[in-house]
């Protein structure tokens, strides 16, 4: 897969489902510093992490959309094979078992492209709101 077809693919149905299963693993770490702060107002909230996306973009290097265009192309073909498994009868989406597994699955293939979860989830998430960096990661063909 390309680079550009995966920009594309960053708002298809198989995209989004792999993001959220691989998004499942830091729902933890990134809730819960959010929830024991319930003093800050949630529009003040939204800006704080609007303004962290926006000098976040600007820190992403080339090395790392690299890494995140490889750990992105093992992550959709992970969960095409999960899909399929699913849909053939084999594996139960809803096995705590089956779902660890996959989860594990993705996490070890965006760390084997040499990212951590927490930063293939970042580059994600700005690329779908930067046009600067998606305007980047479509010019590293």
């Amino acid at each position: 897969m390309t680079i550009k077809t995966q920009l594309k693919a960053i708002g298809s149905s198989a995209m989004i489902k792999s993001m959220i299963v691989v998004g499942a693993l830091t729902i933890g770490a990134a809730t819960g510093p959010a929830l024991a702060d319930s003093s800050t107002p949630a529009s003040q909230k939204i800006t704080q992490e609007f303004q962290l996306t926006q000098s976040a973009a600007a820190d992403i290097s080339d090395a790392q959309l690299q890494s995140f265009a490889s750990a992105q192309s093992s992550v959709v073909a992970i969960q095409e094979e999960w899909q399929s498994r699913v849909d053939s009868g084999e594996v139960d989406p809803n096995d705590p078992q089956a779902v660890e597994d996959i989860r594990t699955q993705m996490a070890m293939a965006v760390e084997q492209a040499g990212l951590s979860v927490e930063q293939y989830n970042m580059i994600f998430e700005t690329l779908q709101t930067d046009p600067e960096l998606r305007q980047r990661y479509q010019g590293m063909q």
